[in-house]
């Protein structure tokens, strides 16, 4: 099983690729969300950083209606992705690649409270 649900506020706003039609994507945003870690004072000395990716119409609703500092919580599932840089050396990094995101706090007008749609590989 690979499942995971998490809470936490966006450290910026979303980054979004809208649909394209002429070359068949489909939308896209990715956002990073702090974790403030159970226990730990508010002053974010414990914090995470998670990168939650969407995709479809969930992603162009996650673009519309979220901004930095937003309260959401995310389902979906890790993925870890691997790349070699520049300098010949392999990387890794985990994100969420999400399934349902839910919005819960009022900073826009009237967000939907949750969006989801099926996750896809990226």
């Amino acid at each position: 099983m690979n499942s995971i649900c998490i809470t936490g506020r966006l450290t910026a706003a979303p980054d979004h690729r809208p649909a394209s039609a002429e070359d068949g994507t489909r939308s896209f945003a990715e956002f990073r969300i702090a974790i403030n870690e159970p226990g730990a004072p508010s002053n974010n000395e414990r914090c995470s950083f998670i990168t939650v990716i969407c995709f479809g119409p969930m992603a162009d609703s996650v673009a519309t209606h979220l901004a930095k500092g937003s309260m959401v919580g995310v389902q979906g599932r890790i993925q870890q992705r691997e790349w070699t840089n520049a300098d010949e050396q392999r990387r890794s990094m985990h994100r969420i690649v999400a399934s349902r995101v839910e919005f819960l706090d009022g900073r826009s007008a009237s967000p939907p409270a949750v969006v989801s749609g099926p996750a896809e590989a990226a």
